[in-house]
């Protein structure tokens, strides 16, 4: 096999093809897994209260969620009915815009923070902190497995090359032709007169 020519084999497209139906379904199931973890830490009346609320995509916005799901089923449909190079576009568009959100959204953890405490809790006596789950990271990994696999669609097949087995003789070489003195083929013996 020469590694001079580009291009996939025929198993390599159908597991990077199976990489990025994998990673599109777990961008789908990463907006129902939580996102962030708030805890609530409130001391009152001798008793320390401790409340932790999972918050999925869902919890936290709308339009996010619905991008991601439509993005990923359109990837989806790309893999299963479409074998082109604009099929691979999409996905590695789909697949690119899902790793940068999830990205983002892990540097910017939104302050879900309690505004006012109940007067029965003294004055600095609570806390609250928002944390990252693991749908974020759910998602970045489903987003790069989609990225990844949209190769199997962006560059080309690679032809398989016949080896002859061993100790096989070549196939024999075609007769070749004579050409006559204007550059056409010189008539046959049969042919002659």
């Amino acid at each position: 096999m020469s590694s001079d020519r580009p291009g996939l084999f025929g198993d390599t497209r159908a597991v990077l093809r199976g990489l990025a139906a994998l990673g599109a379904t777990f961008a789908v199931l990463a907006t129902f897994f939580p996102w962030y973890v708030f805890e609530v830490v409130l001391p009152a009346g001798g008793v320390t209260h401790a409340f932790a609320v999972p918050i999925t995509l869902w919890d936290l916005t709308t339009l996010a969620p619905i991008m991601i799901v439509a993005g990923a089923v359109a990837a989806l449909v790309c893999l299963a009915m479409i074998d082109s190079r604009v099929a691979g576009v999409v996905e590695a568009l789909v697949g690119l815009g899902i790793t940068v959100y999830a990205v983002v959204r892990c540097f910017d953890v939104p302050a879900l923070g309690v505004d006012a405490l109940p007067a029965a809790v003294p004055r600095g006596g609570g806390r609250a902190a928002t944390q990252l789950a693991g749908g974020t990271f759910v998602a970045m990994a489903g987003g790069l497995m989609l990225l990844v696999g949209s190769l199997a669609d962006l560059l080309p097949e690679r032809e398989a090359q016949a080896t002859p087995a061993p100790g096989a003789q070549p196939a024999p070489a075609p007769p070749a032709t004579e050409r006559g003195p204007d550059g056409d083929q010189a008539p046959d013996a049969t042919h002659r007169a």
